[in-house]
């Protein structure tokens, strides 16, 4: 049976199952139309009128737009004032301005309603002729809802629609054996479903109410349909036909093709294993043919995702084509990721071909290459390019990752740009790998770029097969600067001796076979303040750039490693050891460590930490003068090299054990210990070697007990029952050294400061506990904690090994001969007075001058994903500065969030610095725009930002920048 016949037979099939009643709003008073042309004629009570635009149809104070129009008019019987129905199907171009400012756009919109008064049209060509036979009055009528339709117009629908299919593929000269059985066996349901017979004789099913079809593929596909109405054709003649042994074994598997119509939605699923993403389409009208999945639809969105990476595609149609599975091609198409009717970007195209296809490995997946043609460029729906012929494939991302304009005090105006190498040059990127390159420009510096990199991957290997695993990242960055470095108000300003300063990083880590794994890192830095004007969250936080090589092999409680480092830049490249002047290089440094072995049948426990290494400071070459310090101004106290420094290597060897032995004397823990350690350095201060015995003994006591009281209850505080839980704990240490730290270098302070120092720690930790969350989600939540330690020490080192003297004391209880021997209390306390809202604060006076020597609080409320903010006051005693934070993230509406960090200082009773950005979310990015005021290091700015969803915004450079992630 042809097409065409079986659509006109579903057609007249469906005019059968009845027609629904439309519900009318309530009448405008006239209907205004105006056109270039109009064109008018009648169907039986209904007059038609199709326009040649621009067509205005003002309805009150509705306006209706488009290129082209068709209007349907008639009367309402029994209506007061003889009112008349209009029906508008708007062609080209279509909007719909409301009275409230509300407006629907489009490329094609239907609109209908009740007149009550006059109806004017005003035309420059007028004509009565029937033009029911053009192409533009077929499309309408696809528009125009099929209850409204005549039995004649249904039909002429229905022809339309069918010829836009693609003749079937000629059938082979010579035909198998054997019975035609489908493709697909189609599963479906509806309220109403009846059998009548078609033109040709065979069994056509009529299907209305929540028609649904789910046709189930033998490769493991199916196509689930959704309709309002469908007529399903079979090849059979006789329902004799099905059956066990017979030609069909039920009506399911003779379905051949299927005809729907109103709200149709259609979803393909892959077959398990297949990387093909789920596609949708929805329309108003199809044609389905399952023996070799073809289609036709009209008003079209298709939406489709791209598994791995989760890109969604949408493809907006008057008609599609679905040629094939996986192919399709579509007239006057938009294609875009966003399922916005108006998306922020988008291509437009009269014809478009679209095409899926399976890449070469998992990494790629699924392809979804297309071919436009006569395509524009659509930024919120305006086009801004034009191409005739486009074509590509919908890549992982954009090229362009990053885009911000800021303007500061230090760099001027600038523009810095971030793009993906591999979807610039538009290749497929190795597994594993994502390359992003920097194109920037600063008025006051000059321009800039750099590369940078992630990698990861793996591979069995064939013989032991056992896993290989890697990952590294690259960082690298080059100026040609023209400026100065201003690192801060209370330091000089720095000219770089050469324009041309970059930085370069790479880390590499492999996961070996036995457990082994290296780590590789190489590093150079063009000069001295380069970093931490540049980068200088990276300065101050991050770990020297140096080159290493580090081996480790851990299994069980046995660890062993080698480290080879060394610093070819002669430089200082992290902030932590700027005071210091120089870097440590191990050339080696060799471990071994044993961490809590079982010995005497689990009664001892046993610790080991050695190493040997080869250590040389690495001075830096730059004088502070040359990094911006003022003749008597000093980076800070050194933590190492106190004792100072020598040009030569020193060999050290450093083996510490300890034997711990637990005992429980219910309910009280007990575990006394010993430890012993050897030092020994091949030079000292004094000239020479030198070498340290030191040993120790010690007592950990520790015990818990609680009550709990069910009677304790406040709706207020959101309080059921209270349990209260005492841990009390007491460590005692003795130490004995046969040197202090003053005879030896320091190149790490956990073994080259020790000291024979004894200490005694008394500690309190509560926990009040309550129940939140209310009947069948009832869970335990420590409502307040409050822990208070004091400690205790004789035998302390020299005063330069403490400096600052009137700062805070700890006690490390796992290595008691390293702790920070002054004098002092502990207290820390949290309140947990919701589940969103949390008071904390914590204090360490020093006993031994009295002082407070630091002291914090704060409020913390997250009502995430809406708002969350946070106060707190800092104090630190040694720099005698308070200092107040705050910081909100506020989202205003589902489209902008404000975000606010500010500190204040109270010393200098002015403000630190102060960061407002207000983001703005779009479909498929971010934008985001920014001001910073920093009155510590004289820094001004401001910045526009704009990145894609899914990634982060640009960490931006110096203190120009670090407010672009909300720092």
């Amino acid at each position: 049976m042809g097409l065409l016949a079986r659509g006109m037979v579903c057609v007249a099939l469906l005019a059968q199952a009845g027609t629904a009643i439309a519900q009318f709003q309530p009448p405008v008073q006239s209907l205004q139309i105006e056109a270039q042309a109009a064109w008018a004629w009648s169907v039986e009570d209904t007059s038609c009128i199709q326009l040649q635009g621009p067509v205005k149809i003002q309805a009150d104070d509705t306006v209706l737009s488009a290129h082209e129009a068709v209007i349907w008019i008639r009367l309402l019987p029994g209506t007061p004032l003889e009112q008349r129905r209009f029906e508008v199907a708007l062609v080209g171009g279509a909007s719909v301005r409301q009275p409230n400012g509300i407006l629907r756009s489009g490329e094609r919109l239907f609109v209908d309603g009740t007149v009550g008064g006059p109806i004017r049209l005003h035309a420059a060509l007028r004509q009565g002729q029937n033009r029911a036979d053009s192409d533009l009055y077929r499309q309408a009528l696809g528009m125009r809802p099929a209850d409204a339709q005549t039995l004649r117009e249904r039909r002429m629908a229905a022809q339309w629609l069918l010829g836009q299919m693609p003749p079937p593929p000629p059938p082979p000269a010579t035909q198998p054996g054997g019975q035609f059985r489908p493709a697909y066996k189609v599963v479906f349901a509806a309220e109403r479903i009846e059998s009548h017979p078609a033109e040709d004789g065979t069994i056509a099913y009529v299907l209305s109410g929540n028609v649904t079809l789910l046709a189930k593929a033998q490769r493991g596909t199916h196509t689930e349909l959704q309709a309002q109405r469908a007529v399903l054709f079979t090849p059979i003649t006789d329902i004799k036909e099905l059956g066990q042994g017979l030609k069909f074994a039920s009506v399911e598997e003779a379905i051949t093709s299927a005809y729907l119509e109103g709200d149709v939605r259609v979803q393909h699923t892959p077959a398990p294993g297949e990387r093909r993403g789920v596609e949708r389409l929805s329309a108003n009208r199809v044609f389905y043919d399952f023996r070799d999945d073809r289609a036709v639809l009209t008003d079209v969105v298709l939406h489709t995702v791209e598994p791995r990476r989760e890109i969604p595609i949408f493809v907006r149609a008057g008609v599609v084509r679905q040629l094939a599975r996986n192919e399709y091609t579509a007239e006057k198409a938009q294609i875009s990721t966003s399922g916005f009717a108006t998306p922020s970007y988008r291509l437009g195209a009269t014809s478009t071909y679209l095409y899926q296809y399976e890449g070469k490995d998992d990494y790629t997946g699924t392809q979804s290459r297309f071919i436009a043609n006569n395509t524009t460029l659509d930024l919120w729906g305006l086009p801004v390019f034009y191409f005739p012929r486009v074509s590509g494939t919908i890549a992982e991302r954009y090229p362009l990752r990053n885009l911000s304009v800021s303007d500061s005090g230090r760099f001027g105006p600038g523009v810095r740009t971030t793009w993906g190498l591999f979807e610039t040059i538009g290749k497929p990127p190795p597994t594993g790998l994502d390359a992003t390159f920097q194109l920037d420009w600063f008025s006051d510096r000059g321009p800039a770029t750099g590369l940078d990199a992630e990698y990861s991957g793996g591979f069995i290997t064939e013989t032991t097969r056992q896993p290989w695993t890697y990952r590294g990242d690259l960082r690298s960055y080059l100026v040609h600067d023209k400026g100065e470095d201003e690192l801060g108000r209370k330091r000089l300003e720095v000219d770089p001796a050469d324009d041309l300063r970059g930085r370069f990083f790479w880390r590499h880590t492999h996961f070996l076979l036995d457990d082994w794994q290296a780590q590789l890192t190489a590093g150079y830095v063009s000069d001295a303040t380069f970093l931490e004007e540049w980068f200088e969250d990276e300065f101050r936080n991050g770990q020297p750039q140096q080159t290493s090589l580090y081996v480790k092999r851990q299994r069980q409680s046995e660890a062993m490693t080698l480290l080879v480092s060394g610093q070819p830049n002669d430089l200082v490249t992290a902030g932590d050891l700027q005071q210091e002047q120089f870097e440590v290089e191990r050339l080696p440094e060799v471990g071994y460590r044993r961490i809590g072995d079982s010995l005497l049948d689990d009664q001892v426990t046993f610790f080991s930490a050695n190493t040997v290494s080869a250590l040389h400071y690495a001075q830096s070459e730059a004088t502070l003068a040359q990094q911006g310090f003022r003749a008597n101004q000093s980076p800070g106290l050194p933590s190492l090299g106190q004792t100072g420094t020598t040009g030569d290597t020193t060999w050290r060897g450093d083996f510490r054990q300890e034997v711990d032995w637990p005992i429980n004397v219910q309910p009280i823990k007990v575990v006394p210990y010993v430890m012993g350690r050897y030092t020994t350095w091949s030079e000292s201060p004094a000239g020479g070697s030198t070498d340290r015995i030191s040993s120790g003994a010690g007592l950990r006591v520790s015990t818990s007990f609680w009550k709990t009281d069910d009677r304790i209850r406040s709706e207020l505080l959101d309080i059921n029952r209270m349990r209260h839980v005492i841990e009390p704990e007491l460590d005692v240490f003795a130490g004995a050294a046969s040197a202090g730290p003053d005879e030896n270098y320091i190149y790490d302070e956990p073994i080259d400061a020790v000291s024979d120092i004894s200490a005694v720690q008394l500690a309190l930790r509560q926990r009040w506990q309550t129940k939140r969350g209310g009947p069948g989600r009832w869970r335990s939540v420590d409502v307040f904690s409050l822990n208070v330690a004091g400690n205790f020490f004789s035998s302390q080192p020299q005063e330069e090994f403490l400096q600052p003297t009137d700062f805070r004391g700890l006690f490390f209880p796992f290595a008691p001969e390293t702790s920070l021997a002054r004098d002092s209390l502990n207290a820390d306390a949290r309140w947990q007075i919701s589940d969103t809202v949390a008071l904390r604060g914590d204090m360490q006076e020093n006993l031994e001058d009295n002082v407070l020597a630091t002291a914090s609080g704060g409020l913390a409320v997250s009502h995430e994903p809406r708002v969350s903010y946070g106060i707190g006051l800092r104090y630190i005693h040694p720099f005698d500065s308070t200092r107040l934070y705050f910081n909100t993230r506020y989202e205003l509406t589902r489209r902008y969030t404000l975000s606010v960090n500010s500190s204040y200082d109270f010393k200098e009773g002015s403000n630190v610095e102060t960061t407002v950005s207000l983001i703005r979310r779009f479909d498929q990015f971010y934008a985001s725009i920014s001001g910073r005021v920093d009155e510590f290091d004289g820094d001004r700015g401001i910045v526009f930002n704009v990145w894609p969803a899914g990634l982060n915004p640009s960490q931006g450079l110096g203190r120009a920048g670090n407010f672009l992630a909300g720092e």
